[in-house]
């Protein structure tokens, strides 16, 4: 997808191409897909080559042109990173785990070069991303793409095939590591694929205009330290994350487009045409510990008793500084991490926030962060689980929970009993995100009396955007 303003052949753009992968295919574009294939296989032939492993080859083709499809229609870059290492393919690697063999990937890869179909760059390399070679569709390819896409709904026709385990553990370094399943495990697994059915049946999309789109990849074109890319709304999937070799560390819920997108952002999403609204734990994790020593935390938990220090910037500046806190296992390492995100006096910040929360003061520079993460998590299921029960799509934000406006009032008090289920006789606090949709002024009659919502925003932006048109309605 295009949009106006950004030239995706600026280098910056090679560094922010998608990840190669895996994807289920449509029948729509399997049959496109099929006729490009005859092509290479014919290809094949003329080269007076003998073809081993033709069902390798055939699935290699068919993923290159998938990944090639998808980064045109469904993001606003068109490259896509893949290898050319031979050691990226082998026996216990990513790529050799969905099936992709090195000689039968990069001779179709070449054939399809030949033929016209690919725009191809080697050598393109950035700290942080392994692979160094980018593709994208051609102008022949994208001919041939627009030609035989006839569906109007294209999120529906690709999605990631689930490779990944629902449940993932990672040792110290991050890699994920193979583990035994025990009954806690397979429970957790077995709620995740409820879940996930009733994500994957869901229309979770944006609602804006064109402007704000641009606004939104400009701002995400800013963060240069990652190597992500615009949201995938192809992936609405959840797994877990457990961390440092142990189950009783992390356990947060990732993998869900929503989550990759700039807060600010997070208001215009919608969950099957209806505007959503974003509910948080306010202090979550320090609430936590206070329950765990049986203590009172009260008042808002990043304010001091300066008020004139109670400003928007040092009240967020003491939020950022508090999770360092709590993640980092000594005092030098969280004011050097501090430090580095840019926050002014940051010891006088730390001092700030070690006498604000004198009762658990013991728990700073521990690195009790992953286990808190486990404890936010289990709350965050419950909820979630809670939430289906009574027909509502949750989507999760680690502490946060998006939905459909009208289920507000049905999951504050879920919220505040998944957290008084497990820290008894101790009340969290609720704050509701400003993600109240922005409907124009000439739209206010689709409210009711409660402020919610009674039509669906598709009534609005049907076929009118960049983003809409992806769902083709």
């Amino acid at each position: 997808m295009q949009i106006t303003g950004i030239d995706t052949n600026n280098p910056f753009y090679l560094r922010k191409a998608m990840l190669f992968d895996a994807y289920k295919i449509n029948t729509e574009l399997k049959k496109g897909f099929e006729l490009i294939w005859n092509e290479v296989f014919e290809a094949y032939s003329l080269n007076a080559q003998r073809v081993m492993d033709k069902k390798a080859r055939r699935h290699a083709c068919n993923n290159i042109l998938a990944n090639l499809w998808k980064a045109y229609f469904l993001t606003f870059n068109p490259w896509v990173g893949y290898s050319r290492n031979k050691n990226h393919y082998a026996k216990g690697k990513r790529l050799r785990e969905l099936h992709f063999k090195y000689e039968s990937f990069i001779q179709t890869f070449n054939l399809l070069e030949s033929l016209g179909y690919i725009t191809n760059k080697d050598h393109v390399n950035f700290p942080g991303y392994s692979f160094s070679s980018r593709m994208k569709a051609s102008p022949k390819l994208i001919s041939f793409f627009q030609q035989h896409t006839k569906s109007n709904n294209r999120v529906e026709l690709i999605g990631v095939k689930s490779h990944q385990d629902l449940v993932v553990l990672k040792d110290d370094n991050k890699n994920p590591i193979k583990y035994r399943s025990n009954k806690e495990v397979l429970q957790w697994r077995s709620n995740l694929e409820r879940i996930n059915k009733r994500l994957s049946e869901t229309r979770i999309a944006l609602e804006m205009d064109d402007n704000l789109y641009q606004r939104l990849a400009e701002r995400l074109n800013q963060q240069r330290d990652r190597v992500d890319f615009f949201p995938d709304f192809t992936r609405t999937s959840l797994h877990r994350v457990f961390n440092n070799s142990s189950f009783k560390q992390g356990g947060r819920f990732y993998g869900g487009w929503w989550q990759s997108i700039p807060r600010e952002f997070r208001k215009y999403i919608t969950i099957n045409h209806k505007p959503t609204e974003e509910v948080d734990y306010s202090g979550h994790h320090l609430r936590i510990l206070y329950a765990k020593e049986e203590k009172e935390l009260t008042r808002y938990p990043y304010e001091v008793d300066d008020d004139s220090r109670n400003t928007e910037e040092l009240i967020k500046d003491r939020k950022d500084a508090t999770l360092i806190m709590l993640n980092c296992n000594n005092s030098i390492k969280a004011l050097n991490t501090i430090e580095s995100e840019g926050i002014k006096q940051a010891q006088f910040i730390m001092d700030e926030i070690i006498e604000r929360h004198d009762p658990i003061k013991d728990q700073f520079f521990t690195g009790i962060g992953n286990s808190l993460m486990k404890a936010d998590s289990i709350i965050a299921e419950e909820v979630m689980l809670e939430m289906l029960k009574l027909n509502h799509i949750v989507l999760p934000v680690h502490d946060s929970f998006i939905v459909r406006n009208s289920a507000t009032f049905e999951l504050k008090p879920i919220m505040e009993k998944a957290f008084t289920k497990f820290y008894k006789n101790n009340k969290t606090i609720l704050k509701t995100k400003d993600t109240i949709f922005d409907i124009p002024d000439r739209d206010k009659h689709l409210r009711n009396e409660q402020g919610y919502i009674t039509s669906d925003l598709q009534l609005l932006y049907q076929d009118t955007t960049i983003v809409s048109s992806l769902w083709g309605n």
